[in-house]
């Protein structure tokens, strides 16, 4: 098992990068900070998350949501581009399905020119500021398979492999399942 040297959470040896703080496990952590596009815009990944939206759980997973704080990110995109998704601990599903539930670490996955943006999301569905970008020209391959309520997107990037669990449908989030039905389109600018 191995330790992020920015803030010490676990990692596993073939992450890309720190799912608790976004820190880059390739030695790369100019896209930590800020990134630059091509349109001289930036994608700012430290964008504090949003406070005070009154609601209960997966109040930040709503459309208006994800696309103020996009937005705010200095992201043009809508909600067109957008998966959720979650990476399961399954270490810790040997010892207890609650306690893997507890660690898992969510994200909005929103595909963009430049790259894929990760923004964090806590287990109550609400904006965590733990963001992380990875690069389009650093994704080697980018794959999905069907699982039961789910896709099972993969994410292979500067020699590591992140997996995200993407249900089929959330409440309150329409966009999902037709963005799940729209996968083709939304990864063909991606390496298979």
């Amino acid at each position: 098992m191995n330790f992020c040297p920015n803030c010490g959470e676990k990692v596993e040896s073939d992450q890309n990068f720190c799912t608790n703080c976004g820190y880059s496990l390739n030695g790369n952590n100019d896209n930590v900070k800020k990134q630059q596009l091509e349109e001289k815009d930036e994608i700012n990944i430290n964008e504090p998350a949003p406070v005070g939206i009154k609601g209960g759980l997966n109040r930040d997973l709503k459309e208006p949501q994800i696309l103020n704080y996009k937005q705010k990110m200095g992201l043009k995109t809508g909600i067109e581009n957008v998966l959720i998704g979650q990476i399961p601990n399954m270490g810790k599903m040997i010892i207890s399905a609650a306690w893997a539930a507890l660690s898992a670490k969510y994200f909005v996955i929103s595909f963009e020119e430049q790259g894929i943006v990760l923004i964090g999301i806590n287990a109550q569905g609400r904006f965590n500021g733990k963001n992380a970008y990875i690069p389009k020209e650093s994704i080697s391959s980018i794959s999905y398979r069907p699982g039961v309520l789910k896709m099972v997107l993969t994410i292979v990037a500067n020699g590591g492999k992140n997996k995200f669990n993407c249900p089929s449908t959330i409440l309150g989030s329409p966009f999902q399942s037709q963005n799940i039905q729209n996968r083709e389109s939304i990864l063909q600018e991606y390496p298979a």
